[in-house]
């Protein structure tokens, strides 16, 4: 695999109802995207970069870093329960019209800002063509034994794993783990 066959995809839509314009609010006195796009410079030239979103203002605040949004993402690839897959499919696609077939998406989510290099690499480097993918996961505290949760059909909240188990002392489970932005060393 060589630099030209990876594709680095930066999705960024403008909807977000979580955290209103999330993806281009201030931290560190730059808009949210902007460290994506700088981590993506240092690892590749702008041809291999790719923002994928919907949003004018969007558009705008990552022209302003001279960076071209190749196209316009449809709404309908833009919405709350959009799969990521849909959106790399359709830069893929986009990029295939153009005569570009790139091997590996290298997805960097606006909100995982503290990526490194370094990071991206080591994931680069664990690839290979007998996975289909590389993700992140870092170990967390919160036990799903004892404190997920989630929607049943009726709209409430339930325990993700049901049981009786014993206080966290006396039984030992496996490291729960947590999907993850950024590799850890």
């Amino acid at each position: 695999m060589t630099a030209e066959d990876i594709l680095y995809l930066i999705p960024a839509r403008g909807g977000s109802k979580g955290i209103p314009r999330k993806n281009i609010k201030l931290l560190g006195g730059k808009p949210l995207i902007h460290y994506s796009i700088e981590v993506a410079r240092r690892m590749t030239d702008d041809a291999h970069i790719c923002v994928s979103t919907d949003d004018e203002e969007i558009i705008r605040v990552v022209q302003a870093l001279n960076m071209q949004v190749p196209f316009v993402r449809p709404s309908e690839l833009a919405q709350d329960n959009t799969p990521t897959y849909e959106v790399i499919l359709h830069a893929l696609d986009f990029y295939r019209s153009q005569g570009k077939n790139y091997k590996v998406v290298v997805l960097l989510q606006p909100t995982s800002p503290f990526r490194e290099p370094w990071h991206i690499r080591k994931a680069i480097n664990l690839f290979s063509s007998e996975i289909d993918m590389v993700v992140s996961v870092c170990e967390t505290k919160s036990n799903p034994y004892y404190v997920l949760f989630e929607e049943n059909t009726d709209g409430f909240l339930v325990k993700s794993k049901q049981g009786n188990f014993l206080p966290a002392k006396r039984l030992r489970f496996s490291a729960p783990y947590k999907l993850h932005s950024v590799p850890n060393p």
